[in-house]
């Protein structure tokens, strides 16, 4: 007869009350004075205060599991590790109590994007928790709680109204000052001890095709033939065109919506 509980129950549960537990603790630390004089910061404080121990936990949790388990770099789907498999059920965990958290505390409408955010990442989760499918991609998505590190210190930060402190420009600047990061391949033939297999330059590596470099003038790429396209100098038609809103840059969004009601940072 097959069990009528999942094994993995109790290991949500246990993450689920963990976080709770840990946001009771947090809110019995002093606050600041400008945080203490509003009862939406106050909320806001404590619960960045809970988001900001996952991020930290989980992020160098995603990094030893890589580490250890480098297959989840390129079979995202197969590979799986008891490592990874605890990783997505603690993290699955902290979506479950932050979603309630949102909730009891009448943010939905203020919140909705985490909700819709919150209920994505344990579907994902799920899969790798009841079906075992996925684990190492879940792994892999958790690797951006390494940057979530530094966005919620600076989101405490601006409720607070410490922007002018030099802690903050630096906090700003700093993501987005890491080297690039390698690629999949590259970090498991680095993990592996492998050398990345390389393959000699050909004449027909080193030239584009004829017909595409007739093509891609009205592509507003210019396939080696010239400098790199910018999107001043694009086609107003050209896909590049349309991708302009990738060098937007990265806001924050802070403000009062309606009565009783505050929006999160949000990055846009």
């Amino acid at each position: 007869m097959p069990p009528l509980l999942h094994p993995a129950l109790p290991l949500l549960l246990g993450a689920t009350l963990t976080f709770r537990a840990l946001r009771r603790a947090l809110s019995r630390l002093p606050l600041p004075e400008h945080v203490r004089a509003d009862p939406l910061r106050t909320w806001r404080w404590h619960n960045l205060l809970v988001s900001f121990a996952h991020s930290i936990v989980s992020g160098v949790w995603a990094v030893l599991c890589l580490w250890q388990t480098p297959e989840m770099l390129v079979e995202i789907e197969t590979a799986w590790s008891l490592s990874g498999y605890l990783l997505a059920c603690f993290s699955a965990g902290y979506f479950i109590h932050d979603t309630v958290d949102i909730v009891i505390s009448r943010q939905t409408r203020a919140s909705w994007e985490y909700l819709v955010h919150h209920v994505m990442a344990l579907g994902a989760f799920f899969a790798g928790i009841f079906w075992n499918s996925f684990v190492g991609g879940g792994v892999l998505t958790l690797l951006v709680e390494v940057s979530n590190i530094f966005l919620t210190i600076r989101m405490m930060m601006k409720i607070n109204n410490a922007q002018h402190l030099l802690l903050y420009r630096v906090n700003k600047l700093l993501p987005w000052t890491c080297p690039q990061p390698a690629t999949q391949r590259q970090v498991f033939d680095r993990v592996r001890g492998t050398k990345p297999a390389t393959c000699g330059k050909s004449k027909h590596s080193q030239e584009q095709p004829h017909h595409l470099r007739e093509l891609a003038p009205s592509l507003g790429h210019p396939l080696r033939t010239g400098s790199a396209p910018t999107i001043e100098n694009a086609n107003e038609s050209s896909p590049l065109k349309s991708l302009s809103f990738l060098g937007q840059g990265v806001r924050e969004v802070d403000r009062p919506v309606g009565h009783g009601s505050w929006v999160r940072g949000q990055v846009l």
